[in-house]
């Protein structure tokens, strides 16, 4: 896991974790699994949806 930030807030939460062995190739481009952080919800990103904090 990893962590990150969106670039456009998911349901008003920025930061993310994302599980860097979830990838998956999509039509539009790497696609993660990840671990919104303060509500736990899971979702599925795009690479170009979030850069890395750490």
């Amino acid at each position: 896991m990893r962590y990150a930030r969106l670039f456009v807030p998911y349901r008003g939460y920025w930061d993310i974790s994302v599980d860097l062995d979830s990838i998956d190739g999509g039509y539009h481009g790497y696609q993660y699994t990840c671990i919104v952080l303060g509500s736990g919800a899971e979702i599925t990103c795009y690479k170009d949806e979030f850069e890395f904090v750490d």
